[in-house]
């Protein structure tokens, strides 16, 4: 903000594996460490970028997680838990804030080719 003035845009790509293996052999320190930095690390990060957009007029937010955040990994249970955090606090947060489908009709869109997106106005993110 010192330095720019506004928030137009934010990259939030937190992320450590932690020690990993089997779930019934991994520990509450373990567990606190993915969590905090993978879960609490990108909400920190809303929580101070949101309002800043607000006050700018919008932006947007990338919140990167990982083919963990959409599937199963086996001795990776707390890391790939974190990950679907990170996708479920993405989808309440565009629940919240997220504008319609007009951006996708602008100039500024004209690269998104040949794939599939929801829009929907949320109702899959629910």
């Amino acid at each position: 903000m010192e330095t720019y003035g506004k928030l137009n845009i934010a990259f939030n790509n937190a992320g450590v594996e932690g020690r990993g293996g089997p779930t019934t052999d991994e520990t509450v320190e373990n567990y606190n460490y993915v969590m905090d930095i993978n879960v609490k690390g990108v909400w920190l990060s809303m929580k101070y970028q949101i309002p800043e957009m607000l006050k700018a007029g919008g932006g947007s937010i990338v919140n990167n997680s990982s083919v963990a955040g959409l599937v199963g990994v086996a001795g990776a249970g707390i890391y790939a838990a974190s990950k679907h955090a990170v996708m479920g606090l993405t989808k309440c947060a565009a629940l919240e804030l997220a504008t319609a489908v007009l951006w996708l009709c602008s100039d500024k869109a004209a690269f998104v080719t040949g794939t599939s997106l929801s829009v929907d106005g949320g109702i899959t993110a629910q």
